[in-house]
C-alpha cells in the first residue's frame, strides 16, 4: 500500500524521501521528506486515516462492492413505519438485473440508461414509446442501449 523512495537531483545525491500510498477507490497520495523516517510516519498515519473511513464488519460496503450489495444494507435499515414493500421488491429488481452485479464505482450513466431502457420493456411497453420517453430519435439507437433478457421475452410469448 505504501512505498518510500529516495528522491536524487540531476547529480544522483539524495535530496530527500517521496512517500508514496496507493489504495483501491482512493486517490494517489504523494509526499516528500527530508528523512525517511518522517516519510514512513506519514504513509502509516495516512493508512490508518484511510481504514478508519470504512464501515466494520460484513455490512462494509466500499466503490467496489456490487451494487446489490448496497441494497441488502439499505434493506435491514428500513424504520419500522413503513411497510418498505416497494422500496424491497426495487432491490430485488435490480439484484435480479445485470446491473446489480456490477461495482458502484464502476456503474455508468449508460449502465443506469439500459436499466431504465429494460424496465420499461418489461412493463410492457413499445418500442415507440419507449423511445418517445427515452428521448432516443430512431429505433437503431434505442436497440444499442436496450439489452433484453431471453427469459423476459420468454415469458411475453407464452
Amino acid at each position: 500500500m505504501a512505498s518510500i523512495l529516495p528522491r536524487e537531483d540531476r547529480d544522483g545525491n539524495l535530496i530527500g524521501w517521496q512517500a508514496r500510498v496507493r489504495k483501491k477507490s482512493y486517490p494517489l497520495q504523494v509526499k516528500t521528506f527530508d528523512r525517511k523516517v518522517q516519510a514512513q510516519a506519514w504513509a502509516k498515519q495516512l493508512e490508518v486515516e484511510i481504514g478508519a473511513r470504512r464501515l466494520a464488519g460484513p455490512e462494509r460496503i466500499g466503490a467496489n462492492a456490487p451494487y446489490r450489495s448496497s441494497g441488502s444494507v439499505w434493506s435491514r435499515g428500513l424504520q419500522p413505519e413503513k411497510s418498505g414493500q416497494v422500496e424491497l421488491y426495487r432491490i430485488r429488481t435490480v439484484k435480479a438485473d445485470p446491473i446489480g452485479k456490477l461495482t458502484l464505482a464502476k456503474i455508468r450513466g449508460a449502465d443506469v440508461a439500459a436499466y431504465r431502457d429494460r424496465r420499461l420493456f418489461e412493463k410492457g411497453l413499445n418500442p415507440m414509446q419507449v423511445a418517445a420517453i427515452t428521448g432516443h430519435k430512431t429505433l437503431q439507437m434505442l436497440k444499442r442501449y436496450t439489452h433484453l433478457r431471453a427469459e423476459d421475452l420468454a415469458k411475453l410469448l407464452g
